[in-house]
């Protein structure tokens, strides 16, 4: 047996798999292209999934110099929706619908030490454990990439949810009739505070009548907004803090539901403009809340982990599981 925990964060482009010691160190880690399976049978993209992850395991295990027939514990952050029973209920970039992801990579496994979770969740657990919430007892964070994930985590303990869904705060509602999400609703916070939301805000500055450097690019992206705030361009600044308000808002929220110790903002997007996004979030929240002589304000920091969030956090999870607990 080994210390070593294994843990796997599967997005929607790449798919990342480390081996943990009990500390959140990585041991060793590699990063392959995710088998998106597009325009194939959602049971067989799901299998070719499986194939991955479980070859992908074994070289990292390998590599740490653990035995090839040990029954290291396995967590998996999947990007999308997970039921209490590790079913993968749908992929947010991944063509799996329904596909039972914890009993495939158990059977292929051999062993049983599997635990499969949204992938924002296993990022916050990690980011508890061994990052940049560390020191707190109650905890929201919200993960800003493509879309807008996150989790909770209440008295120590990740809320789930009775049936897994729990921490999906890209989908609170921040604006009724608001600008339409990728899941279909209006005014999510996804909508607004989301890297995808980015252009759609320096767009609707310009149509405002303000001026940008994105007005020489035409059909910009939000990396071109980014590049331009980079620059020093007003309006894309603007646009940032914009995303940061509304960023703010959904905080708000979380804030006054929850009464955590500290807020985490983390994601992709974060290592691009989390050092403006992260002042706009923090206003629009204490803004919004109840701060005063009787209670204090959260505070909101930017996650630590990077892109290994989710791999630690995965694999702290399954440690707990096959020792007799979870989170």
């Amino acid at each position: 047996m080994t210390d070593l925990a294994l843990g796997v964060d599967i997005g929607g482009t790449n798919l990342r798999v480390g081996a943990i010691d009990p500390s959140g160190e990585l041991a060793a880690r590699r990063s392959v292209v995710t088998p998106a399976g597009a325009g194939r049978e959602p049971a067989a993209a799901g299998r070719d999934l499986v194939s991955v992850i479980v070859d992908t395991a074994a070289e990292v295990l390998a590599d740490a110099g653990g035995p090839a027939d040990a029954r290291v514990p396995m967590g998996i952050g999947f990007a999308g929706g997970i039921s209490r029973d590790g079913r993968a209920v749908y992929g947010s970039n991944v063509s799996t619908r329904d596909f039972p992801l914890r009993d495939e990579v158990s059977s292929r496994l051999g062993h049983d030490h599997v635990v499969v979770v949204n992938d924002a969740n296993a990022a916050t657990w990690g980011e508890f454990c061994h990052g940049a919430g560390r020191d707190a007892g109650d905890l929201v964070m919200a993960t800003i990439g493509t879309g807008v994930g996150g989790g909770v985590v209440s008295n120590g303990n990740l809320v789930m949810g009775s049936q897994g869904f729990g921490g999906e705060v890209g989908h609170m509602v921040v604006a009724r009739d608001g600008w339409r999400c990728t899941c279909g609703h209006r005014g999510c916070l996804e909508a607004y505070a989301s890297g995808s939301a980015l252009a759609r805000h320096a767009t609707a500055l310009i149509d405002d009548g303000g001026s940008s450097l994105l007005q020489q690019i035409g059909d910009f992206t939000p990396a071109d907004v980014t590049w331009a705030a980079s620059a020093g361009d007003d309006l894309a600044l603007a646009a940032i803090d914009r995303l940061g308000g509304w960023l703010g808002i959904g905080l708000a929220s979380l804030v006054t539901l929850l009464d955590p110790d500290v807020v985490l903002i983390g994601g992709g997007v974060t290592e691009h403009i989390g050092g403006w996004l992260l002042p706009a979030a923090t206003a629009a929240m204490q803004g919004q809340t109840f701060a005063g002589e009787w209670r204090d304000d959260p505070e909101v920091r930017l996650a630590a982990l990077g892109d290994r969030a989710g791999m630690i956090g995965a694999a702290d999870m399954a440690r707990r599981a096959a020792e007799g607990g979870m989170p």
